[in-house]
């Protein structure tokens, strides 16, 4: 759900084991941070922060749906009509669930689309790497979440020096990057590698619900704008 909404406070549970050789791997960041009232308000103020977009209902999908998306080297297949594919560039224009099995050696998988509603990214034993940019882009999305799938290892690596259309341009930087709210989930490992920026961003919400999540980068590992949750999981990373 796209949020246009600045909680008080940022908001980080440790359900999970967090920990960091050096630097900050958590990090969350808000444009109105303001003290907690006294009484009954601070506790309104503690419950309304403790929210996010995550729902138990993103979490199932009937398998039916389910649109498979083959990467292979320097480019990938698809016979959706909400799939192009330019090269190693994969461009989902449509809300639903896709599945990523495969590796891309240099290229990119990009969400933008105006619909409503969630789009899932089932990682399947992914790997994707880009040398010009993020591995992940979400453009423009509802709502995001990536999952790893049980028994699979997944890996995305980006770019040591960003290639952007415009100077005035400075996004995406994280080798996983979203501009909506964005959840990592599933029992599946996921190695991200953020050779520029950050690892994994989110300019809005950012949800780590479950999942073995391990995060190198240059600045920080795990950023969520608005909020960043923690429920489950296991996430261990190292950031400059």
């Amino acid at each position: 759900m796209r949020r246009t909404w600045k909680p008080a406070m940022a908001v980080v549970t440790a359900a999970m084991a967090a920990t960091a050789s050096m630097g900050t791997v958590l990090a969350a960041e808000t444009d109105d941070v303001r003290p907690l009232a006294a009484g009954d308000a601070a506790a309104a103020a503690v419950a309304a922060n403790a929210a996010d977009h995550d729902d138990p209902a993103d979490h199932s999908w009937n398998t039916a749906d389910v649109v498979p998306i083959t990467l292979s080297g320097s480019t990938a297949s698809s016979t959706s009509p909400d799939v192009s594919i330019s090269g190693g560039s994969v461009t989902v224009t449509g809300a639903g669930t896709y599945q990523l099995t495969g590796s891309l050696t240099n290229g990119q998988v990009v969400v933008n689309t105006t619909e409503s509603g969630i789009v899932r990214l089932i990682l399947n034993g992914a790997t994707i790497a880009n040398s010009t940019s993020s591995a992940i882009n979400v453009v423009d999305a509802d709502e995001v979440m990536v999952f790893l799938n049980a028994g699979t290892t997944n890996r995305l690596t980006d770019a040591t020096t960003y290639v952007y259309p415009d100077p005035s341009v400075d996004e995406p930087n994280a080798a996983l990057f979203s501009a909506a709210d964005l959840t990592v989930a599933g029992t599946g490992s996921l190695t991200v590698t953020g050779n520029a920026y950050d690892g994994i961003a989110s300019k809005d919400g950012l949800v780590i619900a479950s999942g073995t999540v391990t995060v190198t980068a240059v600045d920080e590992g795990v950023r969520g704008k608005d909020y960043l949750v923690v429920n489950g999981g296991s996430t261990r990373g190292a950031a400059g």
